[in-house]
């Protein structure tokens, strides 16, 4: 049986400071100033590529964003 852990996230509001953070490419959980929530990962050049291969959002696209929660155990 597969367990469900309830797991708390910080989130950051967006400063450009972060992208320097963000450059690992690793996903990003993020609150778009259109209301929308979007799971992102940075490419470069203010860049940020969807899961969904043709959509790209910019950083001052976001608002909040936070680092996913390592859920492996």
């Amino acid at each position: 049986m597969k367990k469900i852990k309830n797991v708390s996230m910080t989130f950051y509001e967006f400063v450009p400071e972060h992208l320097e953070l963000l450059k690992d490419g690793k996903q990003i959980f993020a609150k778009l100033k259109n209301g929308d929530w979007e799971l992102l990962y940075y490419t470069g050049d203010n860049v940020f590529q969807s899961i969904d291969p043709e959509t790209v959002w910019f950083a001052d696209d976001i608002e909040y964003w936070s680092f996913l929660p390592n859920l492996e155990n």
